[in-house]
């Protein structure tokens, strides 16, 4: 996933690909349909040097890599705007609970196999988990 290169890649960047980085990362929503040249007048830096980042993380050239981006925007609004099967209980819980599953669904499709697997070493060894909730999951946090 491209997130996931860009945070694995993110220390061997240089100054403007790490500005390209930051940029994608928190705003990949608007990066999605800029044109590298675009891109680049965007913060300011050289489109040659857009072009050596989306090689950098492995892509052929620009294309490869903003269709890369696209398709997280893309997966994002048919989560969004695909009906979810309502549960056939009327009970706000069920219905509260089925739609957090939704969420962490979505949630998981922004993390690679990889990266799980590595956070789950991570926290099978820690010593401590703190888990904090506040509002609705506090009673949650509570119980585990």
């Amino acid at each position: 996933m491209i997130l996931e290169k860009i945070r694995r890649l993110y220390p061997l960047l240089t100054k403007s690909q790490k500005r390209l980085a930051d940029f994608v990362t928190i705003s990949y929503r608007e990066a999605a349909f800029m044109t590298a040249s675009r891109l680049a007048r965007r913060l300011p830096v050289n489109e040659a040097t857009v072009i050596r980042f989306a090689q950098r993380l492995g892509y052929s050239g620009y294309p490869d890599f903003i269709q890369d981006v696209q398709a997280i925007v893309h997966a994002e609004l048919r989560a969004r705007y695909e009906p979810e099967p309502v549960p056939d209980a009327q009970d706000p819980l069920l219905i509260m609970l089925h739609k957090e599953i939704g969420a962490l669904e979505r949630a998981a499709s922004h993390i690679s196999p990889e990266l799980a697997s590595e956070l789950q070493d991570i926290v099978g060894q820690a010593r401590r988990i703190f888990i904090i909730g506040q509002g609705i999951s506090a009673p949650l946090a509570h119980l585990f």
